[in-house]
């Protein structure tokens, strides 16, 4: 898995030569799949941007750095939406107004979300993590150092209830704050070594209603 802040230092890599660099990526709030990866064309196409569909990108480089498709400059050219920024925001909306792609956000755009939960506000939004083989986003990680020094959790996405689309930029889940003399891990992988401080009511992941 990789955090949104790692995949926005990522390049795109076409067969003939690099494409530019991600700068942000769509995802569909209700199954959170990433839909498209926004790439800034830099020097190649100055002041270009381009919503890519992660179905297309075939592999990572040895290194992690560069995520390669298999097209070449021309072809993808060709083939995708060259936009400014502001127009990739654009279209983005126009999606939500046909009804094509409703529920699309931007991973950036929900940084500092507050999390709330049946206990209260519990913390703010500081990451996403994405499964860059899946291309779906497994967790929120929550920054709770309002409530506790130091600490950030884990919540999957299965757990929220409502994904507020107004001013009001919060997330609702249906878990339970511990206190540090029972806390226990809320969702584990072995890669991200953060203390869960969360739990459901039934002790396990909370289907989304």
């Amino acid at each position: 898995m990789r955090s949104v802040h790692d995949l926005r230092r990522v390049t795109i890599a076409a067969t003939d030569g690099e494409l530019g660099s991600v700068r942000d990526l769509y995802f569909d709030d209700l199954s959170w799949a990433v839909r498209y990866l926004v790439v800034d064309t830099g020097s190649w196409l100055p002041d270009r941007w381009a919503l890519v569909s992660p179905k297309s990108v075939r592999r990572w480089d040895a290194n992690s750095s560069t995520l390669h498709m298999d097209l070449t400059k021309t072809q993808f050219k060709a083939c995708v939406d060259m936009n400014t920024r502001p127009g990739i925001d654009q279209a983005i909306r126009g999606q939500a107004r046909e009804c094509l792609e409703p529920h699309l956000q931007a991973a950036t755009a929900v940084m500092g979300y507050a999390l709330e939960t049946e206990d209260g506000e519990i913390g703010h939004v500081e990451d996403l993590l994405v499964d860059d083989t899946d291309w779906v986003i497994r967790y929120l990680r929550v920054d709770t150092k309002n409530r506790w020094v130091g600490q950030s959790v884990l919540v999957a996405p299965q757990w929220l209830t409502e994904v507020t689309r107004d001013e009001a930029k919060r997330f609702f889940c249906i878990v339970t704050a511990l206190d540090d003399t029972t806390r226990r891990t809320a969702i584990p992988p072995s890669e991200y070594g953060h203390p869960g401080l969360l739990r459901s009511p039934t002790g396990g992941a909370t289907p989304r209603r």
